[in-house]
Order: C-alpha cells, then structure tokens, then sequence
C-alpha cells in the first residue's frame, strides 16, 4: 500500500508523517534490518560481528544505544534507527540522541508522545523536530484493555497483572502509526522496521525472561544503570510480547501486504512470535536472502 493513501492525521502523529514515513523508508532502502538489543545472547554477535562486514544491512536497536552501536563499530558501521518509548531513557540519553541525529548519515529516531510528556522534555524534543525535521517520527500506543489478573508473575515482581491489547486490526491504514501499548519500546520498534519495508530482519539479544532464571542482560552495569526495577520488568514484557504481538504480525500483513522474514537469533530465548534459530542458520539465511537479491 502506498504510504499516501494512509491516514496520518491522527493528534498523536506529527504533522507531515507522511514524508517521515518515506524518509524511514528511504533509510532502510529495502535492506535487510540487524535489530540488536540487550539480552546477553548478542555477546555472540560481538565475537562473530566480522561475518556481518560485507553485508549491506541497516542496524537498528533502542533505549541504550550506545553500548549495541559499539559492537557495529568494530566494523565500521553505525546505527540507522532508534527507537524509544520509555520516558527514563529519553531523559538520560538527550546528549546521545543530538549526537546521532545530528550526524552526517541518513537516520530515524522513532519515540511517542507519551515518552516526552513532561514539559522540559516537550520543549527539548520540539527543538529537535524543528532542526532535525523527517529523522523524526512520533507513534501513538493503542489502549490497552484494563488489565487481568496472572498470579505467576505477581509474587515474583509485584506486578498483578498482563495487559491485553483492545484492538485486533492496528496497525491500519486508518491509524498507520498506532503500536502495541504497554511496557517496552520492542514492539513498537519491530513494527515500524516492518512498515519501513524491510524484507528481511534479524533480532539479536532478543532473549526475553521467564519467571525461573535469572535475566542475564549485556552489559547490565550499563543498561541497568538508570532502569528503576533494575530490569525485573522485562519478565512481565516478554508475557505480554507473546500474549498480543502475533495481532500486530496479522495486522501489517493483512492491511499493507508487509510480511517479511523475522529471524530471532537466540535459540533458548523466551519470545515465541519469531523463529529461533542459531547464528550459523541466521548468517546463511542471510547469505542466501542476499545472493538472491542481486
């Protein structure tokens, strides 16, 4: 479906969404997407990264950036796509935001009304979409319908409770930029990279957590340094990741056609939407969606 024919005149979006669409679009390029995140299992891609040299790919993660973009760098690559939707991680990471919109390259950070609702934080982000323009694009997150009970994960983290998303039909092209409410920026980051139109996406560090083991994050002096519950709460996202986000998967597919290939690069991880695979499987998928494509 052509970006113009969508409706993005929702109060939530920015005005000409439709231009930061295509600019998105036109940073991906068709490419396939590298999503990197935080779970310990990306300690693999740091040893192994020199395999993804060669490869034409956009690089995309969320929150704390800086500690994933280190780990392309050693390839001389940077990050094209950042993601945002935690108020905290806006706040403390401002400084770092500039700094990568500010760059020469071609780039997208993608955040929410509601992660800059304080009124220092509105005239701080106001100022950057004056300056920095389409590399800015504002999603809307859908309600969330009120809330149930899920005792499992109650006593573990104080948390009585697992949202279910109130609508089977968003995103749409009555309400193109609406992501999956709720707890974590993952969702909302994956969608877009599938509405950017990128055919091909790998998730790296998408480990997720059950209610056994311990979280085991990359990095986690870092990316744990200003997370209240010191990351307890990604428990709780991976239930609600699982529980809702095979309707966002439904959704694009069915209203805009999108349905690429989404490989989650960590065998034991607990998100269940994706296929897990190792990363021997990943890179040859890899090689071969390449080889294909020229």
């Amino acid at each position: 479906m052509s970006v113009d024919l969508n409706n993005y005149n929702h109060e939530s979006y920015l005005l000409n969404s439709a231009e930061r669409v295509r600019h998105l679009r036109e940073v991906i390029g068709g490419r396939p997407v590298a999503i990197l995140l935080h779970g310990h299992s990306i300690s693999t891609l740091e040893e192994r990264i020199e395999e993804l040299k060669e490869y034409d790919i956009a690089y995309a993660t969320l929150n704390y950036f800086s500690v994933l973009e280190d780990i392309i760098a050693k390839i001389g690559k940077e990050l094209s796509i950042i993601y945002t939707s935690y108020p905290r991680s806006l706040i403390f990471r401002i400084v770092e935001i500039e700094q990568y919109l500010n760059r020469d390259s071609k780039n997208c950070f993608i955040t929410t009304k509601d992660a800059y609702r304080e009124e220092d934080m509105k005239i701080i982000v106001s100022s950057f979409i004056e300056r920095f323009n389409n590399s800015i694009i504002t999603t809307a997150e859908i309600p969330l319908k009120g809330f149930e009970p899920h005792s499992s994960v109650a006593p573990h983290y104080n948390l009585g409770y697992v949202p279910e998303w109130d609508n089977d039909n968003i995103p749409s092209s009555e309400y193109p930029l609406h992501t999956l409410g709720g707890f974590a920026s993952m969702p909302g980051l994956i969608q877009m990279i599938i509405f950017g139109q990128s055919p091909f996406i790998m998730l790296f560090g998408a480990d997720g957590a059950d209610l056994i083991n311990k979280v085991e994050y990359y990095n986690p002096e870092i990316v744990l340094k200003d997370d209240i519950d010191g990351g307890k709460h990604i428990c709780l996202d991976t239930v609600f990741f699982n529980k809702n986000f095979h309707r966002t998967l439904k959704s694009l597919k069915n209203n805009f056609s999108l349905n690429p290939t989404i490989l989650n690069v960590s065998k034991s991880s607990n998100y269940t939407p994706f296929e897990r695979v190792s990363y021997d499987e990943a890179f040859e998928r890899l090689r071969h969606f390449t080889d294909k494509s020229r």
